[in-house]
């Protein structure tokens, strides 16, 4: 039985994560503190915060340069990676958004 080592832990949320997505290249989070965080994989530091959301953040998904965050608060918000600045805001939900795919 081969055993796993922990490389890296990534701190940098102020509550509890709910959501995260990996690559090759970069972890993306999300959590109770309302923000998505962008994390280098090799190296666990932070490098991109996306504040906007009023309430937590429950899933999150990125692809290329676009990260989608859907929150407590009724919103999912598109962000563009490379900026951590929203190129769109959906606010018509009428209950949280628990997923993003």
């Amino acid at each position: 039985m081969q055993s796993e080592l922990c490389v890296h832990t990534v701190r940098g949320h102020s509550r509890a994560v709910w959501a995260l997505q990996y690559d090759d290249s970069h972890i993306v989070s999300a959590g109770d503190d309302r923000v998505v965080k962008v994390f280098d994989i090799y190296s666990g530091n932070c490098i991109r915060t996306f504040a906007g959301h009023g309430n937590w953040v429950h899933t999150v998904q990125f692809e290329d340069w676009m990260v989608v965050s859907g929150s407590g608060d009724a919103t999912a918000i598109v962000w563009d990676k490379r900026t951590a600045l929203p190129s769109m805001q959906l606010r018509e939900h009428r209950y949280h958004q628990r997923y993003v795919m």
